[in-house]
């Protein structure tokens, strides 16, 4: 889904960092998978009150 989003044309309407992987992981970030990229999702995505676990999971699945 990054990659999709990272060469859309189009702005998108969902940043890719709110983007998770569909067993509710924090997943990639630019296009790529790793800790480097995560670490700065995660960042983001806390400031913005989304909770995560300390393993990098989706905390609440039910707000999706």
């Amino acid at each position: 889904v990054g990659s999709a989003l990272r060469n859309n044309p189009f702005a998108p309407t969902v940043p890719c960092h709110r983007v998770i992987a569909s067993n509710y992981f924090v997943g990639g970030f630019f296009g790529e998978w790793g800790a480097s990229r995560c670490s700065a999702k995660i960042h983001m995505l806390t400031n913005e009150g989304v909770e995560l676990t300390s393993d990098g999971y989706l905390a609440k699945k039910n707000v999706i």
